[in-house]
């Protein structure tokens, strides 16, 4: 499709960088992309040297204008994105509140495509909550954005169906990929006046709020179905974790795969480590966890299997 009309777009990014590259390539081929703002570059490798994200090298590599400020109060990111005339904004996983004198530079306003059917999980972090409330569907969502955190008015918004065994990682991907086909199909509509914006439904509204590191730690009391959630709503980021007391130290593991077994079997012994076929199983309140992919601090990740091999003391001990 050639470019249907000529108007000026800024994408603005905030969180995983792989994901939005599908919703930056597919709206830049239907108008002028101006310009891309994405999150500053981070220090990486053993160098630490400074390495911008995928998108931002996307956008170069493109010959696009690109932006990484460290907030978006700053004066001269301001001057330069008003010396753009941008008509529309796009925006995808920013996860922080756009000052209102920016909403309000565009004609066309801003479109905001949520990884959430909407009003449930306005906030940061749709898909992870998604995951761990156990939602048997979700979707995607055009908003046009307001003052209010994700509480504008719809564009569209599609459903998908959940297998139960996704990643937070994996259902983010497939999400802005739907994303990015919307987007390719409504903005000319929405530019055109052929879209009727319908408010936001007051029932049903939940939060998202932003996940830290702490809250990925691995907590026995719980049950080994809640636990099987949040391994797959933490992955990859900020990655579930628990800590072994081996020789005086508190070692601490990822889990990027396990397998619930048991599920109606109430444990006395919560946290306490058995052999269950192959892989290394812990007894929760309710059920045993397998855990089928681990990955000590320092080591690269392994088999439940291949870790008792190198940990045989594992079994038997119980954990912190």
């Amino acid at each position: 499709i050639e470019i249907c009309f000529h108007v000026c777009y800024i994408v603005i990014f905030f969180g995983n960088p792989d994901t939005v590259i599908p919703i930056a390539a597919s709206t830049a081929k239907i108008t002028q992309l101006m310009g891309v703002i994405t999150n500053p570059d981070q220090p990486k490798g053993r160098n630490h040297s400074p390495t911008p994200t995928s998108v931002k090298q996307w956008a170069q590599e493109n010959g696009i204008k690109t932006f990484s400020p460290e907030t978006l109060k700053d004066e001269k990111i301001i001057e330069e994105i008003i010396d753009l005339a941008p008509q529309l904004f796009v925006v995808a996983a920013f996860g922080k509140i756009i000052p209102s004198r920016l909403l309000m530079l565009p004609s066309l306003g801003a479109i905001n495509a949520h990884p959430s059917l909407l009003p449930r999980w306005r906030g940061p972090a749709p898909v992870v909550h998604a995951l761990l409330a156990g939602d048997t569907k979700t979707g995607v969502t055009l908003i046009r954005l307001t003052d209010a955190v994700d509480a504008g008015p719809i564009l569209k918004q599609v459903s998908i169906n959940l297998r139960g065994d996704e990643t937070a990682g994996e259902l983010e991907q497939k999400l802005f990929s739907l994303g990015a086909s919307l987007l390719y199909e409504i903005i000319p509509l929405y530019v055109g006046g052929e879209i009727s914006l319908q408010p936001q439904t007051t029932e049903g509204i939940t939060h998202a709020p932003k996940i830290k590191t702490e809250h990925a730690k691995l907590i026995w009391s719980k049950k080994a179905v809640q636990l099987e959630r949040e391994v797959r709503a933490f992955n990859p980021e900020p990655g579930s974790y628990f800590f072994w007391q081996r020789k005086g130290k508190a070692l601490r593991i990822k889990v990027w795969k396990v397998i619930t077994a048991e599920n109606d079997v109430i444990n006395s012994k919560k946290g306490f480590i058995v052999k269950f076929n192959t892989s290394p199983g812990v007894l929760t309140f309710k059920g045993t966890l397998l855990l089928e992919q681990l990955q000590p601090e320092g080591k690269k990740v392994m088999s439940g299997n291949t870790f008792l091999n190198g940990y045989p003391d594992f079994i038997g001990t119980t954990l912190l």
